[in-house]
């Protein structure tokens, strides 16, 4: 079957925060819609960035995992990948789960990243982000993909 995957990931999970992907499957090919897919894509080598089109496998879990969507992708090709330059996308960052790993992490000497993986450039936001992860608060932020494989964060939302 044909699947879309879009240039950036939102985070998500049953246990603890982790990236999923935004896809598009059958009559959602094409339009502005994106469904956030709990699923993953077995043997895909995702990059920030690119938007893919794919030709994947859908699978059931047996047995089935507790805790899990009941199925998962196979790659079979990846038909293309486009780079996807001067567009922002949001990300929300909240407050972390009791023994989770935490969505945003690091500091301002050291560098930020979300969910210790992907890394931001925090540009003209830096403070802001500090005080963000100093008092767990709630926003949302704005990104940009960079060339280098980092998101610059370019602007926060409440």
């Amino acid at each position: 079957m044909e699947m879309y995957v879009d240039h950036y990931r939102w985070i998500g999970g049953f246990e603890g925060f982790h990236f999923k992907y935004f896809t598009q499957e059958g009559s959602e090919i094409g339009t502005k819609k994106w469904t956030r897919n709990y699923s993953p894509v077995e043997n895909f080598d995702y990059e920030w960035g690119y938007r893919y089109h794919l030709i994947v496998k859908k699978k059931k879990y047996d047995p089935p995992i507790i805790d899990s969507p009941p199925f998962f992708y196979e790659l079979i090709k990846v038909v293309s990948k486009t780079k996807v330059d001067d567009v922002t996308f949001k990300i929300p960052i909240y407050t972390t789960c009791s023994g989770c790993t935490p969505i945003l992490t690091g500091s301002q000497s050291d560098g930020y990243s979300l969910l210790n993986s992907k890394k931001i450039d925090c540009g003209n936001f830096c403070e802001e982000l500090a005080e963000v992860k100093e008092k767990e608060k709630s926003i949302i932020a704005i990104f940009q993909n960079k060339e280098n494989g980092m998101i610059i964060l370019v602007g926060l939302e409440s």
